[in-house]
């Protein structure tokens, strides 16, 4: 309750770290690419990250290499995947008496 969200019209990687400092996010969504930066970067040493609890995977796969070198250097996050699949309900769950109403 009470959550904001911080929007960027464009990606930019130190306004991403800025933004997160100073708005204390907690949640970002991330694809594989953005975790590897921000597990090889020294730019993440100079702002203030502690706010930040989880980030959300998505896209492609994230290597168990990747991932353990961002757990290494933010050990107070926790990294979620997600499916890169689309996923749909099996056909039972379908309504099957479909009317026209026009």
């Amino acid at each position: 309750m009470g959550e904001s969200v911080v929007l960027m019209e464009k990606f930019d990687f130190v306004k991403m770290l800025e933004a997160v400092e100073r708005h204390r996010v907690t949640f970002i969504p991330v694809t594989p690419p953005l975790v590897v930066a921000m597990a090889k970067s020294d730019l993440v040493d100079k702002y203030d990250l502690s706010s930040l609890q989880v980030l959300g995977c998505g896209g492609a796969p994230l290597g168990k290499e990747v991932s353990g070198r961002f757990r290494k250097k933010f050990i107070h996050v926790e990294i979620f995947q997600h499916s890169p699949d689309c996923l749909l309900p099996d056909k039972d769950c379908y309504r099957r008496n479909i009317v026209d109403i026009s």
